[in-house]
């Protein structure tokens, strides 16, 4: 919950800027991080699918 509540924080604050050029600049950085945020658990979530493919093989129960 608490990482919605910084995106929208991190929203408005581009919103903020002394002038127009400032708050596109900003923009863009919001942008960047959110990509980089969205990536990262894109890796995550591939490991973590490897890693219960891998679990599943070793401690499935086999079926009687």
């Amino acid at each position: 919950m608490s990482n919605c509540y910084d995106i929208e924080i991190k929203m408005n604050y581009f919103d903020w800027g002394d002038d127009y050029e400032d708050m596109l600049e900003k923009k863009k950085e919001f942008f960047d991080e959110a990509k980089d945020i969205m990536n990262y658990f894109k890796r995550i979530s591939k490991s973590e699918k490897a890693y219960l493919k891998e679990w599943d093989i070793m401690y499935k129960e086999e079926e009687v």
